[in-house]
């Protein structure tokens, strides 16, 4: 059976999912005075974001440029994998980012593995080229990723990695809408709320 046969197969259990996450959803808020309503929706709505868009997406942090007078994000780096056993191309995958003045699309560049050692100082960023993106691979047993930038199975994992453009920062205090489009898969769209300068790095999502 093909890969898209398999997510075929996926989105009938997905729905099936879907239906029985809802009745637990309604099923604890009548149950439950104490959890939130408000609570649950946003649960769910998370849950159903990951299953349609075949990636979860479990951490989006950023770091601040050193040393400049107007500080600002200038390396993301999301962590991901996938949810199901199939095929999602990293080359054919965009990422957009929305600023108050712009919109960026973000290619893919190349995918190296990620050896150890802190993330942001890793030599892959250097290999970077500015508007693009790569993945440091944290786990791909059959070297799918690496070979053919493919995310095959539900172990595969590791870090989208995106160095914005020389002249782009994201500045403190502002929010941003960062858009993930797998191919297959629905859109996934985040909000990042940048903090105050740190030497540290921060956690955007969740």
């Amino acid at each position: 059976m093909t890969s898209y046969g398999s997510l075929g197969i996926l989105a009938l259990a997905l729905v099936i999912t879907l239906i029985f996450l809802a009745a637990t959803v309604k099923s604890v808020a009548n149950t439950n005075q104490t959890t939130s309503t408000e609570s649950l929706e946003e649960i769910t709505t998370e849950v159903t974001n990951d299953l349609t868009s075949y990636i979860k997406v479990q951490q989006i942090i950023g770091k601040f440029e050193p040393g400049t007078s107007h500080p600002g994000l200038q390396q993301l780096a999301i962590n991901i994998r996938p949810l199901v056993t199939g095929t999602i191309d990293l080359s054919q995958m965009k990422i957009e980012l929305i600023t108050p003045s712009d919109l960026t699309l973000f290619s893919y560049q190349d995918a190296s593995m990620f050896s150890g050692g802190p993330l942001f100082s890793n030599s892959a960023w250097d290999q970077l080229i500015p508007g693009t993106y790569s993945m440091l691979v944290t786990v791909d047993d059959d070297a799918s990723i690496i070979s053919s930038h493919t995310l095959n199975k539900n172990t595969d994992a590791g870090f989208l990695i995106i160095k914005l453009p020389d002249t782009m920062r994201l500045s403190p205090k502002e929010t941003y809408q960062l858009i993930l489009m797998p191919t297959p898969g629905q859109t996934r769209q985040f909000a990042l709320d940048v903090p105050l300068p740190t030497t540290a790095p921060v956690t955007l999502y969740p």
